[in-house]
């Protein structure tokens, strides 16, 4: 999410960012407008598995008035869990909440912002290779990313008639913080180095090979609108 604010930035848009942690995003802004040089970098407080706060952001956003050009759907969790787990259904709906129907949720919240557009708004949604191959998390995020696609897909195509391009782009493993939630300890770690070098063909890889953050912000750039 950082690096797609950046490169917004460094296109000179006025770029507004949500997260739940104000020391953090206080600190995000301020270094985005630092390496962008663009000083219109803020952040808003919202957590994206309430409806009533996504309500609360797209009342604020209105309040300033102006249009949304850009739309990028980046908010995600990915506990590790097994669907034999004892506490599963907690774990399967807060998944659904913050990687589904948040995403569903503000990109409604936020529709009448990009039909203001002048050059027709685009929502990228930032999905996974989980949805096509079930990934190594779990059936929840699987699940969840699954859901992702046949929300774009469905979504692209209502939307079209009002100018608004949707897509999605789904990476494989990204060297984030996110990271550390599925690869604890040292272990874990070398397996994901390995396969960042590239492991020899006759070996089964038990990651694809992991994008930086950049590289991911690349990927979200060609997407096709």
């Amino acid at each position: 999410g950082f690096e797609l604010a950046l490169i917004l930035a460094k296109l000179g848009g006025e770029v507004v960012g949500v997260g739940r942690d104000a020391a953090r995003c206080a600190q995000a802004a301020e270094r985005i407008a630092r390496e962008s040089g663009n000083p219109r970098v803020t952040f808003e407080l919202a957590d994206l598995s309430s409806q009533h706060e996504i309500l609360l952001l797209a009342s604020r956003l209105s309040a300033a008035g102006g249009a949304v050009d850009v739309l990028v759907n980046n908010a995600g969790v990915n506990a590790i869990a097994d669907i034999v787990g004892v506490r599963y259904d907690d774990v399967w709906q807060t998944s659904m909440a913050v990687n589904l129907t948040g995403q569903m949720q503000l990109i409604r919240a936020c529709l009448p912002f990009l039909e203001r557009s002048a050059g027709g708004g685009r929502i990228v949604n930032i999905a996974s290779g989980a949805a096509r191959t079930g990934g190594s998390i779990g059936a929840h995020y699987a699940a969840s990313q699954g859901g992702m696609l046949a929300l774009t897909a469905k979504a692209a195509r209502e939307l079209a008639r009002d100018g608004i391009a949707v897509n999605a782009v789904l990476p494989s493993v990204i060297e984030t913080d996110m990271l550390d939630d599925i690869a604890r300890g040292a272990e874990a770690r070398e397996l994901v180095r390995s396969a960042a070098a590239g492991l020899p063909r006759r070996r089964r890889r038990p990651y694809r090979r992991p994008y930086g953050p950049r590289a991911r912000s690349r990927r979200a750039r060609r997407v096709p609108s």
